[in-house]
């Protein structure tokens, strides 16, 4: 699977031990993306694997994450701007194609 090769290079992963942690990580995010945004993951679109993929990444390295704010003001468990700016365009360029806008 090329996701799964996508996100162990982006951790840095080298060994398969954590293969089926890594693919369950990528099913929720598909299921995210599919499922509650109503957007159908086309495996052939860079720009469809790259969200697929960040949303995936990000799911593990903010795996212990929660909402509350640490010492120094920040949210751990926040989802960073750049990948919520990019799930929306993700929605709004399928659901704009899916319904005839360009």
């Amino acid at each position: 699977m090329v996701a799964l090769d996508i996100v162990k290079a982006r951790l840095g992963i080298r060994v398969d031990t954590l293969d089926t942690y890594l693919e369950q990580l990528l099913k929720a995010a598909k299921d995210k993306i599919e499922k509650q945004m109503g957007v159908e993951i086309d495996e052939d679109r860079g720009d469809h694997i790259a969200v697929w993929v960040d949303l995936a990444v990000w799911y593990y390295q903010n795996r212990d994450g929660t909402a509350h704010q640490t010492q120094t003001g920040r949210d751990i468990g926040a989802m960073p701007e750049w990948l919520r700016l990019e799930l929306r365009e993700l929605y709004l360029d399928y659901h704009l194609k899916k319904g005839g806008g360009d």
